[in-house]
């Protein structure tokens, strides 16, 4: 499986993971099946009005066969956009991109649900570090 992971820099399996899907300044991706990894600098986001951030990623990564994508946290939007062009979200544990890849082959990455998801209401604020649960069940902010 071709799976995307949003990650700090463009270090490979070394990468630290970014906790937040659209603001992630790289995207490595691996596929699980032969461990071929690519990394792409996170295209361009457009911010709207009224604090509104909008992007745009779903068709880059399908254009790269991109099947999965393992995330500490992401919008309503973005899994939205993901899961109608048909690429499944899962959440999984923090660290470094190997860790991530890690919990797919192990199976602990788990399938990110609407109720996880950061949406602007329940203490959200733009702006600031996320306090996901990163695959303990816990995918509520902390705000």
């Amino acid at each position: 499986m071709k799976i995307c992971i949003p990650s700090m820099d463009d270090k490979g399996l070394e990468s630290k993971v970014s906790e937040h899907f659209g603001r992630a300044p790289f995207f490595t991706l691996v596929d699980t099946e032969n461990n071929a990894l690519e990394v792409m600098v996170n295209p361009d986001c457009h911010h709207g009005g009224q604090g509104q951030h909008s992007c745009h990623h779903s068709g880059h990564l399908k254009a790269r066969k991109v099947e999965a994508v393992i995330t500490g946290g992401m919008g309503r939007g973005a899994l939205a956009g993901l899961n109608r062009a048909g690429i499944r979200v899962m959440v999984a544990g923090s660290g470094k991109v190997e860790d991530m890849v890690r919990s797919v082959q192990d199976g602990t990455a788990r399938e990110l649900q609407a109720d996880m998801v950061c949406g602007g209401g329940d203490g959200h604020r733009h702006g600031h570090g996320h306090g996901h649960g990163h695959g303990r069940g816990q995918g509520r902010s902390r705000f």
